[in-house]
């Protein structure tokens, strides 16, 4: 009798603890978000030309035209991490950046983003090519490459376009030391960027860019 007794509660011991298994919430690793916010501190100043310019609405490649972040570990072959996004899509990231850096440089009356319904004397179209984390090479590196073009509204000409492209070592092999890179990359790659839209900007044609009322008039009514 006592052998049975002593069967029974072991039993109900092993399935209690078994439930309390079963029961116990499954601890999930909380999803990770982060974002780009370092500008080049160093960036082209130069004097005011009294343009209007207008960052457009941003495009990418497939790759890069969601909040993945991407990294790559095989050569012709990208991954996304699971439990670590950007807060937005690259190119939506950037562009308010880049709008903050061509501030800085004092060159114009007013720098915009799309959608504007006003008047622009330029608008600079920025594309993304490039934006993983590659584990291909030890230790890692944030690989960023955008296209930039620069048109003149009136006109639709453009007046130029550069591919621009920064490789920068991360601090650890982990989605946090690619999100620390990338923000270098970024900030290298405004730098740039910034300067190569102001000097080509000036190449727009002042009278293409008065209002239609001034355009055709006598240079002393003007």
């Amino acid at each position: 009798m006592n052998r049975c007794i002593k069967f029974i509660t072991v039993t109900l011991g092993l399935f209690l603890l078994s439930a309390c298994s079963v029961f116990t919430p499954v601890s999930i690793t909380p999803e990770k978000t982060y974002t780009l916010s370092q500008i080049n501190p160093n960036s082209v100043k130069t004097r005011n030309t009294g343009l209007t310019v207008m960052i457009s609405v941003p495009t990418s490649t497939p790759a890069y035209d969601s909040s993945f972040m991407m990294y790559r570990e095989h050569p012709y072959q990208l991954s996304y991490f699971t439990r670590n996004r950007w807060i937005a899509a690259p190119g939506d990231m950037i562009v308010p950046l880049l709008v903050k850096s061509l501030q800085n440089s004092g060159a114009y009356r007013a720098v915009v983003s799309a959608p504007f319904p006003g008047f622009s004397d330029v608008r600079v179209d920025v594309k993304v090519l490039d934006f993983y984390q590659d584990f291909i090479t030890k230790p890692s590196h944030e690989v960023v490459t955008l296209n930039i073009q620069v048109v003149e509204m009136a006109s639709h000409r453009i007046l130029a376009a550069k591919t621009f492209s920064a490789a920068v070592k991360a601090p650890g092999n982990d989605p946090e030391g690619g999100v620390k890179a990338a923000n270098e990359a970024v900030a290298q790659l405004l730098g740039q960027i910034s300067r190569f839209v102001v000097v080509h900007s000036q190449h727009v044609d002042k009278r293409e860019t008065q209002p239609l009322s001034l355009r055709y008039l006598p240079a002393g009514n003007a």
